[in-house]
C-alpha cells in the first residue's frame, strides 16, 4: 500500500425517535435512521436506510 495515497473514512451512525402521529403502524414505538458516510480521495458519499 503506497503511504501517499489518502486513506478512506467511515462513519455509521443511529438516529432514533418517536413514531411520528403521520405513521400508522400500532405496535411500532420508535423508528431509527441508519446513516453511512464514506470520505475518502477527496468525494463524500452518504447513504441512509
Amino acid at each position: 500500500m503506497d503511504a501517499h495515497l489518502p486513506r478512506r473514512r467511515v462513519t455509521r451512525t443511529v438516529k432514533v425517535a418517536d413514531v411520528p402521529a403521520w405513521i400508522v403502524l400500532p405496535e411500532a414505538a420508535q423508528v431509527a435512521q441508519l446513516r453511512r458516510t464514506v470520505t475518502g480521495r477527496g468525494k463524500k458519499s452518504v447513504e441512509v436506510v
